[in-house]
This record gives C-alpha cells, sequence and structure tokens, in this order.
C-alpha cells in the first residue's frame, strides 16, 4: 500500500529542483555552438559548396550520367546577396549540352534537378588574388579563366545554360534573363569523374572563391576540385 501511495505523489520538489538544473546547464552550454555556426556564414558556405560538389561527382559516377553544378549570385534575394547552386543531371546518360542545343529549357526533358536548390545567405562568389595563402598551405594557383567567380570563366565559351524554377544558371558572367541576377558559372562532371567547364574543356584546378556581403572582408576562403580527380579541398586564411 506505501509505494502505491508513493507513486501518486509524483516527483518530489528536490528531484524537480535537479531537473531544471541540467536542463538549465545543457542550454548554456549548447547555446554558444549554435550562435558560433550561425553567425560564421563563410565556413557555412564552404562546406556547403564542398559537399554539394563532391556529392555531384558521387551521383555522376554511380549513375553513369552527366552532372552539371551552377553557381550565381542572386542580388535581389532575401537577404540580399545570397549564393545559389543547383545541380542537374542528364536523363539518358548522355552529354546534354551542344552547339545547337546551348540552352535547356525546364520543360525539354532532357534533363532533371537531382537535389533542391541551395541557397546560402550574405555570401559572394568572388576572384581571390593569387597571393592570398591559406592556413600555411600552398594554394594551388588558378587562372581567372578557371574561378567561377571571374569575370573571364568561360568568357570564350557559347553561353550555356540552364533552369531550375527561377534561376537561370548560365556559365558566363553578368546579368542574365532575370533582373539583378548575375552568374558565375557551371561545371560539368562526367561519367568518370571528370570535372570540367561545359563542353569538357579541362583544367588542372577549378575554384570558387567565397567572401561576406557584410562585415569582414578579409574573412574569404577558396574552394578548389581537380579537374581529373574531382577531388575538393578548402583554403582559408
Amino acid at each position: 500500500m506505501s509505494n502505491y501511495r508513493r507513486g501518486q505523489q509524483g516527483f518530489t520538489l528536490v528531484e524537480m529542483l535537479v531537473v531544471c538544473a541540467i536542463a538549465v546547464i545543457l542550454i548554456g552550454l549548447g547555446a554558444p555552438v549554435l550562435t558560433s555556426f550561425k553567425s560564421n556564414t563563410v565556413s557555412q558556405g564552404i562546406y556547403s559548396v564542398s559537399d554539394t560538389l563532391e556529392q555531384a561527382r558521387s551521383y555522376a559516377m554511380s549513375m553513369n550520367t552527366y552532372v552539371y553544378v551552377g553557381v550565381l549570385q542572386d542580388s535581389t534575394a532575401s537577404p540580399t546577396g545570397s549564393m545559389i547552386i543547383g545541380v542537374i543531371a542528364s536523363n539518358d546518360s548522355t552529354q546534354i549540352f551542344s552547339a545547337n542545343n546551348p540552352s535547356l529549357n525546364q520543360t525539354s526533358g532532357t534533363y532533371k534537378a537531382i537535389n533542391k536548390l541551395l541557397k546560402i545567405p550574405n555570401i559572394q562568389t568572388v576572384s581571390l588574388p593569387a597571393n592570398s595563402t591559406t592556413s600555411g598551405n600552398a594554394r594551388q594557383v588558378v587562372p581567372n579563366s578557371y574561378k567561377l567567380g571571374d569575370s573571364t570563366f568561360a568568357q570564350s565559351a557559347t553561353p550555356y545554360s540552364f533552369a531550375i524554377g527561377t534561376y537561370q544558371f548560365t556559365n558566363t558572367t553578368g546579368p542574365t534573363s532575370i533582373q539583378g541576377v548575375t552568374s558565375a558559372g557551371i561545371l560539368q562532371i562526367d561519367p568518370q569523374g571528370v570535372v570540367s567547364e561545359v563542353g569538357g574543356n579541362a583544367a588542372p584546378f577549378f575554384e570558387v572563391g567565397l567572401k561576406p556581403v557584410y562585415g569582414n572582408q578579409s574573412n574569404y576562403a577558396a574552394i578548389q576540385v581537380a579537374g581529373l580527380s574531382g577531388a575538393v579541398r578548402i583554403y582559408r586564411p
């Protein structure tokens, strides 16, 4: 009978105070981590971009198809300056772009988006100078024409493009058909995992440079992807 009465009484005041104290301690420990991750936009951006590149290459090789990664800067997005990444794949495992078919219409049926659009707020794509060494690691020198954030990237190539939703990705920089949106470039990944420009112009390395739209402009990062192996490396100051 005494055990039954004890069960009806529930928790004692001391037990409830102990539980509340533990909860307060856990919240106090977790809050700085959440704040740090949310405020460090560049760190969030570089890992999002590098993960996307690696996943796109894995998809191309596992599905034996061509995959295209498009990066653009959306100056009209909220918050202003969002970086947008879109990834598409060929539906029939063939190279879907050609000189006669440079712009892929969404209703063409030749490709499909293989993940949701990735939006990274308050980040801009930039062309970083070659002397911006990082973390003691020797950063590979990449010509401007192979930097997705540079105006000379794929400048002499046909302006291939594809659409996902309202966003138009193109391999030449400058305004697109969507007002206020400027594009940074498109990378092609073939079924063997080789990374190149659209059309197959290979290079030892391609680079995506990132900087915050606001705040400390020296807080940059470089993401390099090797053309032949597809290996992705991250460089920080």
